[in-house]
C-alpha cells in the first residue's frame, strides 16, 4: 500500500502525525509540501513543491502534477481540499481517466458561504473518491445530503509532546485567571468578552500574537471596569503555556473555538465558547459539556458567567484531570486513532 500526500504547507501542530505516518509499517506514506511555516526538513526532507500564486487567494503547486503522473495506479493521494489550489483541480480531472484514487482532507462546507462558493465547493468535492473531515457534524451532513464517502478524523496538537506533560497538570485552586489562547484579532470578538466580564474581578490573560493598535483598543475597553487584563504574547513552549493553564479557571473563545480550544483541551484546561454553530469551527464539536468544557448562549453575559462558574466546579473536583477525561482525549485525538481513520478511508478492507 502506498499513499502520497500534498499539503500547501506544514502546520506545526501536526508534526507528530506526519512523523508517524512516514514510519508506518503497513503503508508507504510520502508527504510533499510547498511553502513551509514549520521546519521539518531534517525529518522529512526539503520542500519538493513550489506554490506559485496568481493572486492572494489562487495558487498552483509546481511539481504536484509530475509526482501524480509518475506514481502507479494503485497509489492513493490525499490533497488539501481547498478550491483555491488550482493544480488539485487538474489532478482530480486526470484521476478520472487514469483510475488513480484521490481523497481530500478538508473542513467541508461553512454555513456562511454564498450560493456560488457552495456550488463550486460541491463540484470540487464530488470529484474526489472520499473526504477526510475534521468533525462528525460535517460527516453526517455530507453523507445525508450527498451520500459521499466520508470519514472524520479530529484535529490534534502534537499528541506525544502534550501527553508527556500530563503529570504536570495541576490547578492551583486559588486563581481568578481566565485565558484566551490564539491570535488577538478583531474577528475573535474579544471586545464582547471584555464587555461581558467588565463587572467581575476576573483576570483575563491573552496569550498569542496581536497588533499593538488592537491591543491598545482592548486595554481601553477595560480601563474603567473591575476586570483586569494582561497580554502575555506568544508562547511556543508547552510547559510555559501549562504554567498559565495551571493557574487559570478555563479558556474562553467568544468568536470561534479554533485550535486554541483544542490546545486547551489537550492540557486539561476547560474550554468555554458560544453555541452558535453556524459561525463556529470544527473544534467546537469536540466539546463534551461537563467533561472538557461548556457552551454559553451567544451574546448572553449571564450564560457566559454561569459557564465560568461551572468550569470552576469542574476544576475544583479535578474532573478535567480524571481517567474519563484522558480516555476521551486518547480515544479521539491520539496519533494512532488518526492513522487508523486515514488508512480506513484509503483502504476500507484493510484491518488496522
Amino acid at each position: 500500500m502506498r499513499c502520497v500526500i500534498f499539503y500547501n504547507q506544514f502546520s506545526h501542530y501536526r508534526k507528530d502525525l506526519f512523523l508517524e505516518l512516514i514510519k508506518d509499517k503497513h503503508c508507504d506514506f510520502s508527504i510533499f509540501y510547498g511553502s513551509n511555516s514549520f521546519d521539518l526538513v531534517e525529518q522529512i526532507g526539503k520542500p519538493q513543491l513550489k506554490n506559485i500564486y496568481f493572486s492572494k487567494y489562487l495558487f498552483w503547486q509546481v511539481g504536484a502534477i509530475n509526482i501524480f503522473l509518475n506514481e502507479s495506479i494503485n497509489t492513493r493521494f490525499i490533497l488539501t481540499g481547498e478550491v483555491n489550489i488550482l493544480s488539485n483541480w487538474l489532478i482530480c480531472l486526470m484521476s478520472k481517466f487514469n483510475g488513480k484514487k484521490v481523497f481530500f482532507h478538508t473542513h467541508g462546507f461553512t454555513f456562511r458561504e454564498g450560493i456560488l462558493t457552495k456550488t463550486i465547493r460541491r463540484v470540487f468535492y464530488s470529484m474526489a473518491d472520499g473526504l477526510l473531515l475534521y468533525d462528525s457534524y460535517q460527516l453526517k451532513y455530507l453523507e445525508n445530503k450527498y451520500n459521499w464517502n466520508c470519514l472524520s478524523v479530529n484535529n490534534s496538537f502534537n499528541y506525544f509532546e502534550l501527553r508527556n506533560i500530563r503529570s504536570s497538570i495541576k490547578w492551583s485552586g486559588n486563581s481568578k485567571n481566565i485565558l484566551f489562547i490564539g491570535r488577538i484579532i478583531s474577528n475573535k470578538n474579544l471586545e464582547s468578552l471584555i464587555n461581558s466580564l467588565s463587572d467581575t474581578d476576573y483576570n483575563l490573560q491573552f496569550i498569542g500574537p496581536g497588533s499593538s493598535e488592537y491591543i491598545y483598543t482592548l486595554k481601553g475597553l477595560a480601563l474603567n471596569s473591575r476586570l483586569s487584563i494582561e497580554f502575555i504574547g506568544s508562547l511556543y513552549n508547552n510547559m510555559a503555556l501549562l504554567e498559565y493553564a495551571n493557574n487559570a479557571i478555563c479558556s474562553i473563545f467568544p468568536g470561534n473555538c479554533g485550535l486554541g480550544g483544542l490546545h486547551s483541551m489537550q492540557i486539561g484546561l476547560p474550554v468555554i465558547t458560544h453555541s452558535r454553530r453556524e459561525i463556529q469551527t470544527p473544534e467546537f464539536n469536540y466539546i463534551v459539556e461537563g467533561l472538557n468544557g461548556f457552551l454559553y448562549e451567544y451574546d448572553s453575559d449571564i450564560s457566559l458567567k454561569q459557564c465560568i462558574e461551572k468550569a470552576y466546579d469542574l476544576r475544583m473536583n479535578n474532573l478535567n484531570n480524571s481517567n474519563n477525561y484522558w480516555h476521551y482525549i486518547d480515544d479521539n485525538f491520539s496519533v494512532d486513532y488518526q492513522i487508523k481513520v486515514i488508512k480506513s478511508l484509503l483502504y476500507p478492507t484493510f484491518d488496522n
